[in-house]
């Protein structure tokens, strides 16, 4: 581990993968379902080392081991000749398998109590949600000899993460869905479409950073994902 300073050695990556794609009732359906594990050496890890006093040190360097190995499922569906849909799931196992010396966590720096540095193998690593994934649908039709209706929705998932090298709960983002709308008309010989566009429309509010507090005082600083936002979005094909 190397501390306030910007030297380290390459991050190494080992990967395999196995997959199946397949489709169905003359390709209306298709379905892609792959295995996947990675191993990764010398892990790069940055973050902070907190001392009861509130001080802290910058650090990164080749700390860890980790593999990240799951499943992941595609299926896209012709509804009809106006209608489809997609869906994607992920399952997703993101650990340590080795973290000697860690650093203590700020929250325990904050208690004021020794912290003896421990490995953190079997722990779940940063940004590495154990379920993900999306579900849309899509609608096109025809409403006149030359303009075209297009509708969609698609809602996307995450269950609970954590957003800091250190696993735990006050820079973790629990679980959410959030959904996006669209709905517009598209001109077939003008090659122009006008499209209203909604996102996260239900304003569910998330978080995109999470790190501790300038001093180990407990406090955690967030960054929040954007919100609900609502445009009007025009494109011209030349």
């Amino acid at each position: 581990l190397q501390l306030g300073t910007d030297t380290f050695g390459p991050e190494t990556a080992d990967a395999y993968e196995l997959g199946l794609k397949a489709a169905w009732f003359g390709r209306r359906l298709t379905t892609n379902l792959t295995l996947f594990r990675t191993d990764y050496g010398n892990l790069q890890e940055a973050g902070n080392l907190f001392t009861p006093t509130g001080a802290f040190i910058p650090f990164i360097g080749n700390v860890a081991r980790s593999r990240a190995q799951g499943v992941e499922l595609d299926v896209n569906a012709a509804i009809s000749d106006s209608f489809r849909m997609q869906v994607n799931l992920a399952y997703l196992d993101s650990k340590y398998r080795s973290y000697p010396n860690a650093p203590c966590s700020p929250y325990q720096a904050a208690s004021g109590l020794t912290c003896p540095h421990t490995d953190l193998a079997g722990t779940t690593r940063a940004n590495a949600p154990k379920w993900s994934g999306s579900v849309s649908a899509d609608y096109s039709h025809n409403i006149s000899n030359d303009m075209k209706l297009n509708a969609g929705a698609t809602t996307y998932f995450r269950s609970k993460y954590y957003l800091y090298a250190i696993p735990e709960d006050l820079t973790s983002q629990k679980g959410f869905a959030k959904l996006d709308l669209r709905v517009g008309i598209e001109s077939l010989s003008g090659g122009w479409t006008a499209s209203i566009v909604a996102k996260n429309v239900f304003d569910k509010l998330t978080t995109v950073i999470a790190t501790p507090g300038p001093a180990a005082n407990g406090s955690t600083i967030r960054i929040p994902d954007r919100g609900r936002s609502v445009g009007l979005q025009i494109s011209k094909n030349f």
